[in-house]
């Protein structure tokens, strides 16, 4: 009897070994004969190929019989060189300009060592996505291991250019659910605005529309929100301005829990992990509310503070503490920490860990260790400066502020209300073994290679990864962002929460 160590490989019948084409690379073939066994190694290649609409039928054959030349070659402006990326993201596009002479055709293709998936198109093409099914078996495949993107341009005199950049993959796919809050996108009538939520675990899906103005009371507009770690409670600001009228709701349901009233109007707002209280700010002040019993208590009258969140295990919780102006439009603010006792509901003292500079900091969430703090610092007012910029800090104060260099990226682009995925993975280190990784997501306006430029001024949600250790040792700890690629190219995307699960609706 023959076996093979994983189904995607393909599978035995008798003797015969039938690859599926769903992975490439090098798999274990076991044989057993009443109690003895051995094993062997068996690889699997896998060609893919496809003809895109408008694509010449015989492109294969101009591409086999052209000349390299250099001035032909198209350059790749999206994604860049080593870029990091989850294995299961689901969809994965390449943007290019065109290099010197009239281009017949264009091939684009992944390449691994075992791997080459690739598609032909038309010359009036400077993009391409591929599809889901042919991503699925790059990510099975290369998980763990790196791809090439190249794309090659053919002119009609026979000349061949090419460019290509190296992505790499984590071992793990991601995990988690992400909730956001699109607004103006294009349609006849358009969608309606409001939050939408995608799980990652599931990424041939679409983003789902679930609390906008078509489901919340009265057709209200719903923006701000914050999320329980188990996905089960949602808090949301109804209408913004000077409304900041609040609840919380149901995930499973859609129903509110708390009675909407003068009692709940509040700014930001964030969840114990186990979703049962949550502390929201109003007027400079913080209030912690039990959603089952609504038993209110007021946490700090003196000051000015906003923007809490509660660390993953709950035993702490930061916010910052301003200068100047209200709890969104501020100035001056530093980052603080206090130790909370959940079985009290007593706090400590508070540590301040980034204290008021010249430029304002906000925004801060913990790491999934609890370890980590992640803020914006710019020098506006804290609300959509287009100068803002991921940095983040160890907790305790010990490393850093470190400005995000990479992810960052260069010019006035928006980088806003950064957030970490709720899982810590592991990446292949230089050194052998593996390190740990955390995901972190946030809301840009940079231009996404050809199909928007920053005078567009549209709001996407990026993501890149970042290497705790290598933070701490001084060295370079992200890599070049990435758009994710569910999103409506055609709203506004903000305010990207997760929470480790999506929870489905009650039938």
């Amino acid at each position: 009897v023959f076996g093979v160590d994983d189904a995607a490989f393909g599978a035995f019948v008798s003797q015969t070994f039938t690859a599926s084409g769903a992975r490439a690379g090098i798999a274990k073939v076991t044989g057993t004969l009443d109690d003895a066994s051995a094993q062997a190694q068996l690889t699997v290649r896998v060609q893919n190929t496809r003809v895109a609409d408008g694509a010449p039928a015989d492109a294969a054959d101009l591409f086999a019989n052209g000349t390299a030349d250099v001035a032909a070659d198209p350059t790749v402006v999206y994604p860049e060189n080593s870029t990091i990326m989850p294995p299961n993201i689901g969809d994965f596009e390449v943007h290019w300009q065109a290099g010197a002479g009239t281009v017949a055709a264009y091939e684009l293709s992944l390449r691994g060592e075992y791997l080459d998936v690739a598609v032909y198109l038309p010359p009036n093409t400077d993009w391409s996505a591929f599809l889901p099914s042919e991503w699925a078996i790059v990510g099975e495949s290369q998980a763990g291991l790196s791809v090439d993107a190249r794309i090659r341009a053919v002119t009609n005199d026979g000349r061949i250019g090419a460019a290509e950049v190296k992505v790499f993959l984590t071992p793990d796919e991601i995990e988690g659910g992400i909730y956001y809050w699109a607004t103006t996108a294009a349609g006849d009538p358009p969608p309606p605005g409001g939050i939408y939520r995608h799980d990652m675990g599931r990424p041939a899906q679409p983003p789902e529309q679930f609390y906008t103005t078509a489901e919340t009371p009265d057709n209200r507009c719903v923006g701000c929100h914050a999320l329980s770690r188990d996905g089960t409670r949602m808090a949301v600001r109804y209408d913004g301005g000077t409304s900041n009228l609040g609840s919380v709701v149901d995930i499973a349901t859609g129903t509110e829990l708390l009675a909407l009233g003068d009692s709940y109007r509040w700014n930001f707002t964030a969840f114990e992990p186990n979703g049962q209280r949550f502390v929201f700010d109003s007027g400079g002040a913080l209030t912690m509310v039990d959603v089952d019993s609504e038993a209110a208590t007021p946490l700090m009258t003196q000051g000015a503070v906003t923007q809490p969140d509660f660390s993953p295990d709950g035993t702490k919780l930061l916010y910052v503490r301003y200068q100047a102006g209200d709890p969104i439009w501020f100035t001056g603010g530093s980052i603080v920490t206090r130790s909370f006792d959940p079985s009290s509901g007593s706090f400590g003292d508070e540590t301040t860990v980034v204290p008021a500079e010249t430029m304002n900091v906000y925004y801060p969430t913990w790491s999934p260790d609890g370890e980590w703090i992640l803020f914006n610092k710019s020098n506006g007012d804290a609300y959509d400066d287009v100068d803002a910029e991921l940095w983040v800090v160890k907790a305790d104060g010990s490393v850093g502020p470190i400005r995000l260099d990479v992810p960052n990226a260069q010019g006035a682009i928006t980088n806003s209300w950064a957030r970490w995925a709720p899982f810590e993975q592991s990446f292949p280190s230089f050194e052998g073994g593996e390190e740990p990784l955390f995901w972190l997501t946030w809301s840009s306006k940079r231009a996404f290679g050809v199909r928007t430029s920053l005078e567009d001024e549209k709001p996407q949600l990026w993501m890149a990864p970042f290497f705790p250790l290598r933070a701490a040792a001084g060295q370079r700890s992200s890599a070049p962002a990435f758009r994710l690629p569910f999103q409506d190219i055609d709203s506004n995307n903000h305010i990207a929460q997760w929470t480790e699960r999506i929870v489905e609706g009650v039938e």
